[in-house]
Formats: structure tokens, C-alpha cells, sequence
């Protein structure tokens, strides 16, 4: 546990500064696109594997050796 501590201390600044831009992002239900953009370029700087916005909207992550991939920002709504 304090393995994580560590880390998470190392990158505090950088975590609050990324959420507090989040937050400033208008991104209602169907209009994400700032918001997933936004996050799509921290994700670049971070050199993922793999980023891309799928047919309907999504941001998907994935790590080419491992063949894993999840959806961070899915655009659908289920329940509706």
C-alpha cells in the first residue's frame, strides 16, 4: 500500500491540474466530445498503446501485448 502512496504522491500536481481541467468541460449526456478529446491527449502525452474513438463515440484504451481493451468514456446511455 504505501508502494501506491508513493506514486500517487509523485504525480499528485499533475492529477489535480488534469481533473480540475476535466471539470471545466461542459460534456451534458450526447455531447462528450470536448470532454473525450480532452482526455485523448492526456492519454497521447502519457504514450498509450493504443487510443481511438470508436463509430459510436467512445473512448477506447487498449495494450496491444496483453490484447485488453475498455471503453473510458462510453457515449450511450442504457438506461434510456
Amino acid at each position: 500500500m504505501n508502494h501506491i502512496k508513493r506514486q500517487i504522491d509523485q504525480i499528485r500536481s499533475s492529477l489535480i491540474t488534469f481533473a480540475a481541467g476535466l471539470v471545466k468541460i461542459k460534456s451534458y449526456s450526447g455531447r462528450e466530445q470536448q470532454a473525450i478529446e480532452f482526455i485523448r491527449q492526456e492519454m497521447k502525452a502519457l504514450n498509450y498503446d493504443q487510443i481511438f474513438i470508436d463509430a459510436m463515440g467512445n473512448l477506447v484504451d487498449g495494450w496491444a501485448a496483453g490484447k485488453r481493451w475498455s471503453c473510458l468514456i462510453p457515449t450511450w446511455t442504457p438506461w434510456l
